[in-house]
């Protein structure tokens, strides 16, 4: 049977690949998020703020649209009454 000696060096190696693999763990956390623990990574928080961004130009755009609406709107009816009231 064949006992081969690990050396210091190695022993060394493996320990910086296990810390490594640790950080590399946690990076992955941080981006992906574990469900398990009902924790949002970045990517699918990125994802939420982008379409909340996107909701909130659209209901500016409708806002401005009534608006607009509304403003136009309220100018033909004073533009009447001042007609109106200058033919008395």
């Amino acid at each position: 049977m064949y006992h081969r000696i690990i050396t210091m060096a190695e022993v060394q190696l493996h320990e910086e690949i296990n810390k490594l693999n640790q950080k590399v763990d946690k990076i992955l956390f941080v981006l992906a998020g574990d469900e398990d623990l009902g924790q949002q990574g970045l990517a699918r928080r990125v994802d939420a703020i982008d379409k909340w961004i996107q909701e909130k130009k659209i209901h500016d755009a409708k806002m401005i649209a009534i608006s607009s609406g509304i403003s136009g709107l309220a100018i033909y009816i004073l533009d009447f009454y001042i007609m109106m009231k200058g033919n008395q």
